[in-house]
């Protein structure tokens, strides 16, 4: 039995969906299982960028306050539709007429103002939308009528990549992940898949594993009954919330074949095999 983190469950979404469990091996369990691997996949982007997690910054019309929190509506948002959504929020927070406009050239977020105009992100990237919008943490303004570029570029279909995760097989694989990168009860992982986000919000995200021959090490034979799956983006642990939808997965397991002797018919005396060894 797989036992999941209490603080990575899911309470207000569909576990069957976002984090399904699978019995594997038929009527017995699989044994001997020395490699595993992400194959290919199917992944509908139904998540949204913009959550409850992260879709509130601070606007305020001098670099010391006070400061107003603004929230975006939780959704996906191209290029157009978050304009006038910017718009608004400010607008409702504080004095002046802004104009939100995005520049194709440099792929960024221009926001002009009548009156005094600053805003604040917090430095945890998954609690804010700045990321997404192409702001640094800290405060960015101007006094008086003005306007300003976001510093970054606008990333509005949110992370490149998102992870495909096993609690099971994410703490035995022996993988390689930088400093910081997310874990399960202490031990590294549980990433078993880097699957670049490849289409816009509602298409499918399409993956195959660019080099299927090789396989993830999983230690010594182990045998296995059921295993459990899951989606993050970037460098979150949260699971992803695909809202109701579910993913495919094509899973490859790499088997040790064992042997044993068998006699043959014949003498050694008259040149023949005696006994061979056979996988069984």
């Amino acid at each position: 039995m797989v036992e999941f983190p209490v603080s990575r469950r899911l309470t207000n979404i569909a576990l069957a969906l976002n984090w399904p469990s699978f019995y594997v091996g038929g009527k017995n369990p699989l044994s001997r299982v020395k490699g595993m691997k992400i194959l290919s996949a199917e992944i509908p982007f139904s998540y949204y960028v913009f959550t409850l997690d992260n879709n509130t910054f601070e606007v305020a019309t001098t670099a010391s306050g006070p400061w107003i929190s603004v929230a975006i509506p939780v959704g996906n948002y191209t290029k157009d539709t978050i304009l006038p959504v910017l718009k608004s929020v400010i607008e409702a927070a504080i004095a002046g007429t802004i104009t939100v406009t995005y520049n194709a050239s440099t792929l960024k977020l221009l926001f002009a103002s009548t009156a005094s105009l600053y805003f604040r992100f917090v430095a945890n990237e998954l609690a804010s939308p700045r990321l997404w919008l192409g702001f640094n943490a800290g405060v960015l303004g101007f006094t008086g009528a003005g306007s300003i570029s976001a510093p970054n570029v606008a990333l509005l279909s949110g992370p490149n990549y998102l992870y495909i995760n096993s609690v099971m097989f994410g703490q035995l694989t022996n993988n390689y992940l930088p400093t910081g990168f997310s874990k399960v009860n202490g031990n590294t992982g549980p990433q078993i898949a880097k699957v670049p986000v490849n289409c816009d919000s509602g298409e499918i995200i399409y993956y195959t594993d660019p080099d299927p021959q090789k396989y993830f090490d999983i230690g010594d034979s182990n045998t296995i009954q059921k295993i459990d799956f899951y989606l993050s983006v970037g460098t979150s642990e949260t699971v992803l919330d695909l809202n109701g939808l579910s993913f495919s997965l094509k899973l490859a397991l790499l088997l040790e074949k064992m042997n044993m002797d068998e006699n043959q018919s014949g003498l050694a005396g008259q040149d023949r095999v005696v006994k061979r060894m056979r996988p069984y």
